[in-house]
């Protein structure tokens, strides 16, 4: 799902949980509220030394007429670089 920068802000790509390797993210105590999308948590990613905090968001409770982004997960372009792997 690509989400339109129509407030201002760059493009969001949102990812189906089971497609990201979970092992290398921990919940982070931050979370927010959106009016448009409803509550979101935040992960932080661990790569051996390399730690960076709150790089991605999943909306756990959507608000109505945003289910389709439960169980997605969305990352800050400024701090990742989302590829795809193709195998």
């Amino acid at each position: 799902m690509k989400e339109e920068g129509g407030l201002g802000y760059d493009p969001v790509f949102y990812f189906p949980i089971e497609d990201v390797e979970k092992k290398f993210f921990t919940p982070s105590n931050t979370c927010s509220n959106c009016y448009l999308k409803g509550e979101a948590i935040y992960w932080s990613l661990e790569l051996e030394t390399l730690e960076l905090s709150d790089v991605a968001w999943e909306y756990v409770h959507p608000a109505p007429g945003m289910e389709k982004i439960n169980r997605h997960i969305a990352f800050y372009s400024n701090h990742v670089k989302v590829e795809a792997i193709h195998t």
